[in-house]
């Protein structure tokens, strides 16, 4: 399974700015990488990481902000279609915990 983190965190201030950084690097901590800016991706082998996973962003996610869990299965991941400029890509099959960031 895959989780999907989309987020859009406050950072008019210096303070806010912080925060969501913090945001961030717990992101890259817990093992997600950034696949569009607002937008980081992990593999994941069972629900209960999922569970755990959403009362630490409970609990990290910066006053103002707002963050949204996605789940998905590595079938319907493998099914995803990109496009780059005019040219479509799908992601390349993955092995487990390996990410494909484009």
């Amino acid at each position: 399974m895959w989780i999907i983190i989309l987020f859009d965190l406050p950072v008019k201030t210096k303070k806010q700015r912080r925060e969501a950084n913090l945001f961030r690097n717990l992101l890259k901590k817990e093992g997600f990488v950034m696949w569009q800016y607002s937008v980081y991706i992990r593999n994941v082998k069972s629900k209960k990481t999922i569970q755990n996973f959403e009362k630490v962003t409970q609990q990290e996610t910066p006053k103002g902000g707002k963050v949204s869990i996605l789940t998905i299965l590595d079938k319907q991941y493998n099914e995803i279609v990109h496009f780059f400029g005019k040219k479509k890509e799908k992601p390349k099959p993955t092995q487990k915990n390996k990410v494909q960031v484009f």
